[in-house]
């Protein structure tokens, strides 16, 4: 069994199951950080990578370039 086996099973075994999903993720049960809030991260990461076809860049059929700063709308920072 993998970690990520061992990892959904423990959160299964101790109840913890969705304690870091939707509003909650970086609140105060979810702190930015924790081992939780990081296996959250992971999670959501893997679940759009395979949502994605595999690929983070490609998503919903059209190519997602990858944004190197934040650009404001008329260009300015």
């Amino acid at each position: 069994m993998g970690w990520i086996q061992k990892a959904t099973a423990s959160i299964k075994r101790r109840g913890t199951e969705g304690v870091c999903t939707g509003d909650k993720f970086g609140g105060p049960t979810c702190k930015p950080g924790t081992k939780r809030y990081n296996l959250a991260k992971t999670f959501k990461k893997m679940a759009k990578k395979k949502k994605c076809g595999g690929s983070v860049m490609m998503c919903g059929g059209e190519y997602h370039s990858p944004v190197s700063k934040a650009v404001g709308p008329n260009g300015i920072l």
